[in-house]
């Protein structure tokens, strides 16, 4: 029941009450009704201020009852965001919990990656000392190759220098284009040298006094390697040119070699000449 009907249903009791304790007094007593009148509108004042009261309060209670329906809206309003939090907080401890356990699995890969790095570590002491050891051997092989390099390229040197005399590609020049006087009715050395190994000396002419008279030999005298049996020297020439300017040719062996020129005319003479030894 509304506090409104609560009101009006005192109302008309206090009117039905009053209405019977009219009655009453009527029917009993004509004197007493006018004597209690005055006492009954007493009361009757009475209950109309208790009656505005209660209206009074009726207002009230609608008013708490307004502001009920407003906190219950509220209250429900509230239940709802608290159940809304409630799932976010539910989501947040899943989401802690899986981090957690990612957590823990990360420290466990990093307590592993610890233990295999302290164990690297552990190894790396004997492979540096390995790697200085092997450097060490390493330089010292390459001083030895340095030196074995060297020895190659004089080794090297040395049979370029003996295919290059097997072939009689070298060569050295004693005379350069220069003129050489011989007496009459003798002789007159050019030029003398030591061969150290078989080959041929040249002799070439550009200027000559008497081509029939003035010509040229080598005397060979043997060195310690030839095996010459009883000689000891070899007399090549003299050998006269054919042409001016000419060249004579005179294979040689190892030892000393002297180059002259002959005058067999009873005048003196010269020739201007060059002498190369090749071997």
């Amino acid at each position: 029941m509304k506090p409104l009907g609560r009101v009006t249903a005192v109302f008309l009791i206090v009117i039905l009450v009053l209405g019977g304790v009219i009655a009453a007094i009527y029917v009993n007593d004509q004197s007493v009704i006018s004597s209690q009148s005055s006492a009954m509108s007493q009361q009757s004042q009475t209950i109309l201020g208790q009656v505005a009261t209660i209206q009074s309060q009726s207002s009230t209670l609608v008013k708490d009852q307004s502001s009920l329906t407003k906190l219950e809206a509220n209250i429900t309003a509230t239940q709802s965001i608290l159940i809304t939090d409630r799932a976010e907080a539910a989501n947040l401890t899943a989401t802690i919990a899986s981090d957690k356990s990612e957590i823990a699995s990360i420290t466990a890969a990093y307590s592993q990656a610890n233990g295999t790095i302290s164990t690297l570590q552990a190894e790396v002491g004997p492979l540096q000392a390995k790697v200085s050891s092997l450097e060490t051997q390493v330089n010292s092989l390459e001083s030895q190759i340095t030196g074995f390099e060297l020895q190659i390229a004089s080794l090297q040197a040395q049979v370029n220098s003996l295919t290059s005399i097997v072939d009689l590609g070298q060569s050295k020049i004693f005379l350069s284009q220069e003129l050489v006087p011989v007496p009459s009715l003798g002789d007159q050395v050019a030029s003398t040298f030591v061969a150290n190994y078989s080959g041929y000396v040249t002799v070439t002419m550009t200027q000559i006094s008497d081509i029939n008279n003035v010509q040229v030999g080598v005397l060979i005298l043997f060195g310690s390697s030839v095996n010459s049996g009883q000689y000891t020297s070899e007399p090549i020439g003299p050998y006269a040119f054919t042409s001016v300017p000419g060249t004579l040719v005179f294979p040689v062996t190892p030892g000393s070699i002297t180059v002259y020129l002959s005058n067999a005319d009873s005048s003196p003479g010269n020739a201007t000449l060059s002498i190369n030894y090749y071997y």
